[in-house]
C-alpha cells in the first residue's frame, strides 16, 4: 500500500503541527488511544516542549532537521541531530529543547519499533520486503524519488510505503539520489 503525502492527516497541537502518515488498526484513533501503531511526523516551532504521555506506547524519535536536546526526567537526556534516533517509554516524563521537524513512530507496548536512515543512489534498487516476524514494514521518502517497478506508481517526497501482509515486497527503482527512512515493527 502507497499512502502519498496527500492522504496524510495534518493537525495542530500546542508547539507546531502534526503530521500522521499511517495509523493501525483501521479506525483507530490517536485521541481515543486505541491504535497498535502510528507513524507521523512534527514540526516543534517553540524552544522548549513537553511530550504527551503515552504510559501504553513505545516511542522512537528521529530528528529530520534541526537539533533537539531530550530529556526524560529520571532517566537520561540526550542530544539529536539529523537523522539520530531515540527511543524511550511514552510513560516517561520527556521535555526537549529545541525547534526541529521529527518522525515518530509509536508501538503498543506488545511491540517494538525500530527507525533506519538509508542513502539510495540513483539508478540503483532497493526491496523493502516483510518477513514472518515483521507486524509491518514501512518506508518513508524524506526526499527524491523512487518508481515501484511492478506497478510503475511514482513515489515522491512525503509518501509513505506500507507492509502488512506477510511475504509482501515492493521492488523500487531509485529515479533520483533519495533518502529514506525504513520502519520495521515486531
Amino acid at each position: 500500500m502507497i499512502l502519498t503525502k496527500d492522504q496524510s492527516k495534518k493537525s495542530k497541537w500546542s508547539g507546531g503541527t502534526t503530521t500522521e502518515l499511517f495509523i493501525s488498526p483501521q479506525g483507530s484513533s490517536y485521541q481515543e488511544r486505541n491504535f497498535d501503531i502510528r507513524i507521523s511526523s512534527a514540526t516543534v516551532d517553540i524552544e522548549e516542549s513537553d511530550f504527551t504521555k503515552l504510559p501504553n506506547y513505545n516511542r522512537a524519535l528521529m530528528i529530520l532537521s534541526g537539533e533537539l536536546e531530550i530529556i526524560h526526567q529520571g532517566e537520561y537526556t540526550k542530544k539529536l541531530t539529523q537523522y539520530e534516533c531515540d527511543y524511550f517509554e511514552g510513560a516517561w516524563d520527556t521535555s526537549a529543547k529545541g525547534k526541529v521537524t521529527d518522525f515518530n513512530l509509536m508501538t503498543s507496548k506488545s511491540l517494538q519499533g525500530r527507525l533506519n536512515y538509508l542513502k539510495l543512489d540513483v539508478s540503483s534498487e532497493y526491496e523493502l520486503h516483510r518477513s514472518v516476524n515483521d507486524k509491518l514494514v514501512a518506508l518513508f521518502l524524506i526526499s527524491g524519488k523512487l518508481l515501484s517497478k511492478k506497478d510503475k506508481q511514482l513515489i515522491k517526497h512525503g509518501d509513505l510505503i506500507i507492509l502488512q501482509n506477510q511475504d509482501d515486497r515492493i521492488d523500487l527503482l531509485v529515479l533520483e539520489q533519495s533518502q529514506i527512512i525504513q520502519i520495521k515493527v515486531s
